[in-house]
């Protein structure tokens, strides 16, 4: 089956998923393929904000979408958008009606110790204010969690369930995080046959990809690790919730059962 390369007409690439997940890893991938034109949510936000809040949700759509195509440069081909924040605007996502959407998961026990190193080290920092919130609150909803990350397990366990819960919303192309990094020639040609791509060999040579952590052929789930005597039931519960969402995530990856 020939690949069909999409055209600046085209809808979106998306790199959805929680934070700390390896949507970054995954948007320097396709950040090496030559057709690739790459965006941040931070970009996607200033994009609506330059039309809001005068426009209604349709109409916000269009211009944004406009603005967006008009920032891709040197010829370009692609545009991908990667943004874990992006999971909350589904409404405004889904618009792009023939985007393809990638979701990148990865083990909550990782993406808990991940969010808790990250607090530690920028607790001194001061805190950015997320402007882009009130543009969610007024054309969507309300935002079910205000804080990015917190600083303890509960609050990090639950941004992974609720993030990680919002995935069958897009029928997504689901990525395991281990997979990527112990196997990434062929999880990154899945997805390029996925999303209609054309593979490209600069993708495998990212100097980011590395199976040091993950031996070929890993496939093990490890539940997030807690002293049980010092935590809540709140916490117990949603670490057995992310581990059995995890769980169904993995069962759901279709290039497991090809």
């Amino acid at each position: 089956m020939s690949l069909l390369i999409h055209n600046i007409y085209s809808d979106p690439i998306f790199i959805l998923g929680c934070q700390r997940s390896g949507t970054t890893l995954l948007k320097m991938i396709f950040n090496s393929h030559p057709d690739v034109e790459i965006m941040d949510h931070d970009v996607v936000m200033r994009c609506l904000f330059e039309n809001f809040p005068t426009s209604s949700i349709d109409n916000l759509f269009t211009k944004s979408k406009k603005c967006l195509f008009d920032k891709i440069t040197n010829n370009k081909k692609i545009l991908c958008i990667k943004g874990p924040q992006l999971v909350w605007f589904q409404k405004w996502v889904l618009q792009f009606s023939t985007a393809k959407i990638i979701w990148i998961y990865r083990n909550p026990g990782e993406v808990v110790e991940s969010m808790l190193q990250l607090r530690l080290a920028d607790k001194n920092e001061p805190q950015q204010s997320q402007p882009w919130l009130e543009i969610y609150e007024q054309t969507e909803g309300q935002y079910p969690m205000a804080k990015i990350c917190g600083n303890n397990i509960e609050k990090c366990a639950q941004i992974w369930v609720k993030k990680n819960s919002l995935y069958k919303n897009y029928n997504p192309i689901l990525i395991d995080y281990s997979d990527l990094c112990s196997k990434p020639e062929m999880i990154i040609k899945f997805v390029c046959d996925q999303v209609k791509l054309p593979f490209n060999n600069a993708m495998l040579h990212h100097n980011t990809i590395s199976s040091d952590e993950y031996p070929v052929g890993h496939y093990e789930h490890k539940p997030i690790e807690i002293n049980t005597r010092q935590v809540s039931n709140k916490v117990k519960n949603y670490v057995t919730c992310a581990d059995k969402l995890y769980n169904e995530l993995v069962n759901n990856s279709i290039y497991y059962h090809a």
